[in-house]
């Protein structure tokens, strides 16, 4: 009985111990936690310690902006660039090609600073491969060529169909032709002679159908670069050839065998030609209530030089006064016209003065008996429907020009270029001396055109 007692006496002994050294623990804990929270509500109360929060954290902000900046700047972009020449790849002494475009668009994707490069440098290009391909007709890639790595491409069109054609032969004749005639200073170029009188054109069977005429081309300027001295004498060298169709445009799809052909050529000091006949043409109104009455030239004759076949061209000159500003009797100067489609070297004088007259104005009228078709369509007859009303000129002059008006000196036409089978509203012109004014009664009239 008294063993059990001081036993229960020893562990209430060691509970209460125990129970001591909790508190003591809960006591320091407490205390620990009322320190720190003392101390952050002084840091957070402290103005230098919330400014240098605030610092930091503006920090951070500021570090992710440029982050999602620098992945924007690093982003694809995309560049277009139109027109970009297309080349094809073939055997071009074997084929004609048909259906190659001349441009193609082309976008390019990458980052800003590579697509800059690249269009920059303009290294890249359109192409088309046709290697291993034979006669017949093809649905083609477009491809972009030449690319830095870091570019991509798209090109418009991506693919095209095209038409290839055997090359065939055939022989056509071929003539001279001078072109750049007053290249050379002093020396003008004259009988032209071809070695080969014919060449052998390679081509498809549709282009070389086309062919209307053949030129070896002899170049002026090409003789001016080789000369050492610029004496009279023969010059031999070799000419481009040139296929034309029958509109005078020149064949692109047609090979010459051998490219060139020679020729030789005269190099003589130009010869000089005088022209008697010489034209007033007057441009411009007349001053008011006034006509011409009459001019004299100071000049009888104007001197032309140049190839001998070229003056010979050349029988008269026309004068050009302009009536701008003129509105008395006096002296006026024009200018001598070079004629057309004449190579002429030089023209002695370029400026010719003369006296001119004026008298009253008077106006008459002239029936219109014919009118006549300009740049016409031997494939198409044109006739004028009839209106109801008489066609008429009035025409101003003064009585002295006006005795002298006839039928032969004026003419009403009207221009048809272009026109198709069907019934058309065409303008009228009138051409004659410009030493009257002309005026119609109406300016246009119904024109029906049909297959002749």
């Amino acid at each position: 009985m008294s063993k059990r007692k001081v036993k229960s006496g020893m562990e209430n002994k060691k509970k209460s111990t125990k129970k001591r050294a909790l508190n003591e623990v809960k006591i320091k804990l407490t205390q620990i936690s009322r320190f720190l929270s003392n101390k952050f509500e002084e840091l957070f109360t402290n103005n230098k310690f919330t400014a240098l929060v605030t610092l930091l954290l503006a920090v951070v902000l500021v570090q992710s902006i440029q982050s999602v900046g620098n992945i924007a700047l690093i982003k694809q972009v995309s560049s277009q660039i139109r027109g970009r020449e297309v080349t094809a790849e073939y055997d071009q002494d074997k084929f004609v090609v048909e259906g190659i475009p001349k441009t193609a668009d082309i976008v390019i994707f990458g980052d800003e600073a590579a697509i800059q490069s690249t269009k920059t440098t303009k290294s890249y290009g359109v192409a088309i491969d046709l290697t291993g391909y034979g006669a017949g007709e093809h649905l083609v890639n477009l491809d972009v060529n030449n690319l830095p790595a870091n570019i991509t491409a798209q090109v418009n069109p991506s693919k095209v169909r095209v038409v290839i054609r055997t090359k065939e032969f055939k022989v056509f004749d071929v003539s001279p032709e001078i072109i750049n005639v007053n290249s050379i200073e002093g020396l003008s170029i004259e009988n032209p002679q071809l070695i080969d009188k014919s060449v052998s054109l390679k081509g498809s069977e549709k282009e070389l159908k086309r062919v209307a005429f053949v030129r070896a081309l002899i170049d002026g300027k090409a003789i001016n670069s080789t000369l050492t001295e610029k004496r009279e004498g023969m010059i031999t060298a070799r000419a481009t050839v040139v296929a034309y169709d029958d509109q005078g445009e020149k064949i692109q799809n047609i090979t010459v065998d051998g490219g060139t052909v020679e020729y030789s050529v005269e190099l003589v000091a130009p010869k000089g030609k005088p022209i008697n006949t010489l034209n007033s043409v007057f441009i411009g109104n007349f001053p008011d209530d006034k006509a011409i009455k009459s001019i004299t030239l100071e000049n009888e004759a104007v001197t032309i030089n140049g190839v001998e076949s070229e003056t010979a061209k050349v029988s008269a000159l026309n004068i050009r006064f302009d009536l701008k500003n003129v509105t008395t009797d006096g002296k006026i100067t024009g200018n001598v016209e070079m004629p057309a489609g004449v190579n002429l070297m030089s023209i002695t004088p370029e400026k010719i003065s003369g006296n001119i007259e004026f008298g009253p104005a008077l106006t008459t009228e002239m029936s219109v008996t014919s009118i006549t078709p300009k740049n016409g369509d031997s494939a198409y007859n044109y006739a004028v429907e009839d209106s109801g009303t008489e066609l008429k000129i009035l025409v101003t002059g003064t009585a002295e020009q006006l005795a002298l008006l006839s039928d032969e000196l004026v003419s009403v036409t009207v221009n048809v270029a272009n026109l198709g089978e069907g019934t058309h509203n065409a303008i009228l012109e009138i051409e004659g001396s410009t030493l009257y004014r002309y005026r119609l009664n109406q300016e246009n009239l119904r024109l029906r055109v049909t297959r002749a």
